[in-house]
């Protein structure tokens, strides 16, 4: 939980609110789920484990940044939370992004596409799969958050302040980590930056949390579709083919 005093009544509310879903967010995780081996990936069965695997994953994840950003933000570590939350904020647009993709997907009848996306968030990146080199194109980032701005505009806003604090730019470097005092002429350097205003950005994140909560309940949603709309068709056989 965020337990940190603040004066402003926007943050108080942020933060309310943001202690509320992490309460939600850190029940609906699971220890584990039945593994699938028998259903070929021409079934819909296959469909749906995948997108439980998905699914169940990117909670976990969100969990692990949630509490370890709550951490930083009580310690006041700005720049551990700013780091943190930028990576809390990605997770959060990359799993609504998986939604819109599915359910477009899916209204277009476009199945090999649903399980194609299904593999690229299970093994897309650089790395191999399978053992023989092959990979499937990872989704970057900036299409995630694309996609989320189109219902959440904020979101590229405070995406973009995150940034300017974790990358070692000014505001992540000298205007962070060291003070101007014109009294002694002296300029002091930090190990733990003092200024309580750099903060507030870091803080930003947590808005992102109560997204990600709504958004997993309507992932139920989004399975059943699956279950009723989804059906076999040529191009799954084709689904690591490189022309997709």
């Amino acid at each position: 939980m965020i337990k940190i005093n603040t004066s402003e009544a926007n943050f108080l509310e942020i933060i309310k609110d943001f202690n509320k879903s992490l309460i939600e967010v850190n029940s609906f995780f699971i220890d584990e789920m039945p593994l699938n081996q028998d259903s070929p990936a021409t079934k819909v069965e296959h469909c749906i484990f995948s997108f439980d695997w998905v699914c169940n994953s990117f909670l976990g994840r969100v969990t692990n940044l949630t509490n370890n950003y709550c951490e930083a933000i009580n310690k006041e570590e700005t720049l551990v939370a700013a780091i943190l939350g930028r990576a809390l904020l990605e997770s959060i647009s990359h799993f609504h992004h998986l939604f819109y993709k599915i359910s477009n997907y899916l209204k277009l009848k476009e199945y090999g596409r649903v399980n194609y996306i299904l593999a690229q968030y299970m093994l897309g990146g650089n790395h191999g799969f399978e053992g023989d080199g092959k990979k499937l194109d990872k989704i970057h980032v900036n299409d995630s958050i694309k996609s989320m701005a189109k219902t959440h505009k904020f979101v590229s806003e405070i995406h973009y302040w995150l940034c300017e604090f974790v990358h070692p730019n000014a505001l992540g470097s000298c205007l962070m980590f060291s003070q101007q005092n014109e009294q002694d002429q002296k300029v002091r350097f930090y190990q733990k930056p003092v200024l309580q205003d750099s903060l507030s950005t870091a803080l930003e994140a947590a808005i992102l949390l109560p997204v990600f909560c709504n958004d997993w309940k309507k992932s139920s949603e989004i399975r059943l579709q699956i279950k009723k709309e989804w059906k076999p068709s040529a191009d799954v056989c084709d689904l690591f083919e490189k022309d997709r």
